[in-house]
């Protein structure tokens, strides 16, 4: 094999006495280290190189040989008829009885300003009652001027828009700054601490017909603009409730609507909690489809109240029949814990642990060569290629029975098989590139070198059909020569005629030798590549061990 150094040819030479590297002027000698470890460095990176190349061909001509042909079928088994099941799956939900605040009035601005001099801001709500229809109230204060929460009265007039009085209510002495009054039409009124003078006034709007939405992201214990609009007569206070007794806190002073139903969606009641705007609700869904109930408890805060969620009850789900174990479903009553065998290999499974899909997907996972799936309610199982042929066996569990699958072999169709030109193509290349490889094994070659050429040299005698004093031929017509001296390691015997000849009569023979199925792996081919992966890591190693880095290009 032909190699360079610092510029210079050299080569590798087969000689009835071993082998030699020989330059442009000179034999290399022993003692010349340098020279020697900067031929043997090119000669691993050459190699690897080489060997890189080969696995890259090896894949290609591995696809190639398994392309099916046109009229191929794989053997399959599946279930005939269906399998009675019941797949319908849905989760477990409660939602709020009705809306969170029902009311059909609004009040706005929340937070109207005086016309005076009065420093208070007051702040408007309730549920009015819709007695004078939609319009816009004015509060007056009727006393000379007060302090909020003093030692006087302060007495508030509310009129409606043609300046007739509707009602008179009075905050006596000492009342708290902040403590509401109630009109007789169910307007609320409160002032914060500051002052109100006489005469001075305040309006805001009522309409009827105008639903008052609840705003979620106000506090639950927020006033004027941060009033989470809750519907009148309803109080969240500080304390808790349970979830699927899970304890959810609740501190009215900064948890809005929405950061509560975000702690119980994060909490392990395993529920997500949503709040539906146009709807006006909470909604509670488990996130695993069962008929587990939701549970509402112990609730300290009143939260469950506010949100109309105490009294209602769930809509409980329904987990699918292919998600249940098997000792639960009706059609797999009559089965027994055991083994099934899918192609001689042993498939265990427990009626009191497994579902169908656990058993489907171990089907799949712990036999080689056989894919296995369930669509709607029918279990499919196939082989992956189509030489393949596939035999169930139910062990005496009944489990193929209640799969409405047969116990037996069941075969498939190979058509035409993988296009003879093609594969003739990439092994010519594949030869081509070991041929290459080959030649530059010698007794002087680096360590590496050599276990690379023994090992191929090996898994191809392993694979021969016939081994004359180092001649190898196969039944495939692919020959390799490994006596001394020999340039063509690998050929096609008969220009690849014969390779074509048993491509087209002796698919059995491909297949055991190349590998041309998947099925477990065993196939000259996939040995070569696993070799090839496992010495080039051999060759990398002895490339950093050198101890020296030089320029080398074959």
């Amino acid at each position: 094999m032909p190699f360079r150094v610092d510029g210079s040819r050299f080569t590798t030479v087969l000689g009835g006495s071993g082998s030699r590297v020989i330059g442009p002027s000179a034999r290399i000698n022993r003692s010349d280290g340098y020279l020697r470890a900067a031929a043997e460095q090119a000669q691993l990176k050459s190699t690897l190189a080489t060997s890189v190349k080969l696995r890259e061909a090896l894949t290609e001509l591995r696809a190639v040989l398994r392309t099916e042909g046109a009229g191929s079928r794989r053997a399959s088994a599946q279930s005939s008829p269906g399998i009675a099941l019941d797949l319908a799956s849905r989760v477990t939900t409660r939602g709020s009885t009705e809306e969170v605040n029902r009311l059909n009035t609004s009040v706005t601005p929340r937070n109207p300003a005086f016309d005076g001099s009065s420093t208070s801001t007051p702040t408007v709500g309730g549920a009015y009652d819709g007695s004078q229809g939609s319009a816009t109230f004015t509060v007056e204060i009727s006393n000379p001027n007060r302090t909020v929460g003093g030692n006087r009265d302060i007495r508030l007039t509310l009129r409606d828009s043609a300046g007739v009085r509707i009602d008179r209510q009075t905050l006596v002495a000492n009342t708290p700054a902040d403590t509401e009054v109630t009109f007789n039409n169910g307007v609320t009124v409160s002032l914060s601490a500051g002052t109100v003078r006489r005469s001075d006034t305040f309006s805001f709007d009522v309409e009827v017909g105008d639903e008052q939405a609840v705003d979620p992201d106000n506090p639950l214990g927020g006033s004027g603009s941060n009033d989470p609009l809750l519907e009148t007569g309803q109080q969240v206070l500080a304390g808790t409730f349970e979830v699927n007794g899970v304890t959810i806190t609740v501190d009215p002073t900064t948890d809005s609507l929405n950061d509560v139903l975000d702690q119980i969606t994060a909490s392990a009641a395993g529920v997500d909690a949503t709040f539906d705007a146009a709807t006006e609700t909470v909604q509670l869904s488990r996130r695993v489809a069962s008929d587990e109930d939701i549970t509402l408890t112990n609730d300290t805060s009143g939260f469950l109240a506010a949100t109309k969620l105490a009294g209602s009850s769930s809509t409980l789900g329904q987990t699918s029949d292919a998600d249940q174990t098997l000792s639960s479903v009706a059609a797999f009553a009559g089965v027994s814990s055991g083994t099934l065998q899918v192609n001689g290999v042993d498939v265990a499974f427990d009626v009191t642990t497994d579902t169908v899909q656990d058993l489907v997907a171990r089907i799949g996972s712990t036999v080689d060569g056989v894919t296995a799936s369930m669509s709607s309610n029918r279990v499919v199982i196939t082989a992956q290629h189509s030489s393949q042929r596939l035999e169930l066996q139910d062990g005496g569990t009944g489990i193929l029975q209640a799969l409405q699958l047969r116990s037996g072999v069941y075969t498939g169709t190979r058509g035409a098989g993988p296009d003879s030109e093609a594969v003739i193509a990439a092994t010519r290349e594949v030869a081509t590139l070991m041929g290459e490889l080959l030649a530059g094994a010698s007794d002087d070659a680096p360590l590496a070198v050599r276990q690379l050429y023994s090992s191929v040299e090996q898994l191809v005698r392993d694979a021969a059909d016939e081994d004359t004093l180092g001649l190898v031929r196969t039944g495939l017509g692919v020959d390799f020569d490994f006596r001394e001296g020999v340039r063509d390691r690998v050929s096609l015997r008969q220009g690849g005629s014969a390779l074509r000849r048993t491509l087209t009569l002796r698919s059995d023979v491909v297949e055991s030798f190349f590998g041309a199925t998947e099925a477990d792996g065993t196939g000259f081919l996939d040995k070569l590549v696993d070799r090839l992966e496992h010495d080039e890591e051999r060759l990398k190693d002895a490339v950093g061990s050198t101890g020296i880095f030089v320029s080398a290009t074959a």
